[in-house]
């Protein structure tokens, strides 16, 4: 069996200290925050995503990238927060 192509990036949340990774296999997204359980994240439009979170939290997020179309870093906002984080590797 052939090993599905993932891409791979950690985000740093420089407020709080934290590294996000972000999982991009052919049809879905994860996050992981630090040593957490990985979460699904869902299309919310070609330039959106959106990730909801045990608790009744939720978050719309949205990338940001380089000329050259690589991902650079990430703006998260819902449940009273606004966060971002950039690219770590």
């Amino acid at each position: 069996m052939k090993a599905r192509s993932q891409r791979v990036w950690h985000l740093r949340i420089p407020v709080f200290a934290q590294v996000i990774t972000v999982t991009a296999g052919t049809s879905q997204l994860y996050f992981q925050l630090n040593a957490g359980g990985r979460l699904e994240v869902l299309p919310g439009s070609p330039t959106s995503f959106f990730l909801l979170v045990s608790g009744g939290m939720d978050f719309l997020i949205s990338f940001s990238r380089d000329g050259k179309g690589i991902v650079k870093g990430l703006a998260m906002d819902g449940s009273g927060l606004s966060l971002s984080a950039m690219r770590a590797d």
